[in-house]
């Protein structure tokens, strides 16, 4: 493959701003079905004065279909992105789909269930609250509809949380169909008062494209943790390196002219 010039600060901000634009639709789509949801949870604890979540039967459902659309819209458009950058014509739509694919099934399901989870918890939370409070079931179920779980913060950080983690994997994934013959990927941050500091430290660390990030991350009581990550927005960093984080990674050739 032909050795290219890449500027990083242009690179990052391309990245930047096709997350943004990707997660603004997933973040509408998501606040209408938590609106939808919250709406459920109230009818339902009126109707049955307790609480069965059926409501969340129906959320999970809805959720799985605009997640994997999402998933498949943001892999897509991220492949084809470091595709053109790269000028090669070396992979076909049919390795775009395998990946899209292959994201789907082992995500989206999980994702769907922790989501359910953490809303199911939370409207227990809320419920034993009211009880205890000596409120009545109109005041509790009100208060179950007012719940953080249905508030449009909880869909922004959702939509921007699983659009940065899909597009880091396409990024990660593609450059494997893409003929480097030294493949490395670079962590790129923010550098802004958001950053995290140990994000901030990672800015710049180039590792081989099958090695992992060893980042340091802070613990409860102090001290730090190795996490390792794939990917900028890789899961198995856990919540402190994933949520809301705004770092992307530049897949390049060791032997590209990076400025």
């Amino acid at each position: 493959m032909a050795k290219i010039r890449i500027n990083r600060q242009k690179d990052y901000k391309e990245q930047l701003k096709l997350y943004l634009n990707l997660s603004k639709s997933l973040n509408a789509k998501t606040k209408k079905l938590l609106r939808k949801t919250a709406r459920k949870a109230e009818q339902e604890y009126l109707k049955y004065n307790d609480m069965y979540y059926f409501f969340l039967e129906d959320f999970a459902n809805d959720f799985y279909k605009i997640l994997s659309s999402h998933y498949r819209s943001v892999i897509t458009t991220t492949s084809k992105r470091l595709i053109k950058q790269r000028e090669t014509k070396q992979t076909e739509d049919e390795d775009i789909d395998i990946i899209v694919a292959a994201y789907i099934a082992d995500v989206t399901a999980n994702k769907v269930a922790d989501i359910s989870q953490t809303t199911r918890n939370q409207i227990k939370q809320a419920i034993k609250i009211g009880i205890a409070e000596g409120l009545s079931i109109p005041e509790i179920s009100k208060k179950i509809r007012t719940n953080r779980s249905f508030a449009p913060y909880r869909a922004t950080m959702i939509a921007r949380t699983e659009t940065h983690s899909a597009m880091n994997y396409a990024n990660h994934e593609i450059s494997g169909k893409l003929g480097f013959s030294k493949p490395v990927k670079s962590w790129g941050s923010a550098l802004d008062d958001r950053t995290r500091t140990w994000h901030r430290a990672m800015n710049g660390t180039t590792v081989g494209r099958d090695e992992m990030f060893k980042v340091m991350t802070p613990i409860a009581g102090g001290g730090f943790i190795e996490r390792r990550m794939n990917y900028t927005g890789d899961m198995n960093g856990g919540a402190l390196n994933v949520i809301n984080c705004r770092c992307f990674m530049l897949n390049h050739d060791a032997d590209d002219e990076i400025i």
